[in-house]
């Protein structure tokens, strides 16, 4: 089972929000983030993952958030410059263990993965923004604001 997210502590101004993979939505449609997931892992951890799921997850074994950081995300398929940019955007959450982003940095990350085709420009942040604030299909979302510690 993924672990759980929690969001950065940092504030961020409410324009530039964090974005990070909800599992929570996936409760809440009634879908499978664990399916989606073991779909990304390159065909040698897909195996493993099979395995484990018939044999139990054993000691020390690692989460897959982290096999894909740091292995599958790493392969030449994983990012391709074909990728349809939502799917680029969910994977590169995926590789970064669901760590909260801002869209410029999800966008300058695309961009040093060479997966700009041609719509990454002056406002790509913003074309970032819009298309997970409208997403159906991976759970994408604003990150929630931390809270702040309870001193009483």
């Amino acid at each position: 089972m993924p672990k759980t997210q929690t969001a950065r502590t940092e504030t961020h101004p409410s324009h530039n929000p964090l974005y990070f993979i909800n599992l929570h939505w996936y409760e809440e449609t009634n879908r499978s983030f664990s399916v989606l997931l073991t779909t990304r892992l390159c065909a040698t951890h897909r195996e493993q993952q099979v395995a484990t799921a018939t044999k139990g997850k054993r000691k020390g074994e690692k989460t897959p958030l982290s096999t894909i950081k740091g292995c599958c995300s790493r392969k030449p398929e994983f990012f391709h410059p074909n990728m349809p940019i939502m799917e680029a955007i969910f994977r590169l959450l995926l590789s970064n263990e669901n760590q909260p982003m801002t869209a410029e940095e999800i966008s300058a990350r695309l961009v040093e993965l060479g997966l700009d085709n041609n719509w990454v420009r002056d406002g790509a942040a913003g074309v970032v923004r819009r298309l997970i604030e409208h997403d159906r299909v991976y759970g994408l979302s604003p990150a929630p604001e931390s809270q702040p510690a309870s001193g009483s």
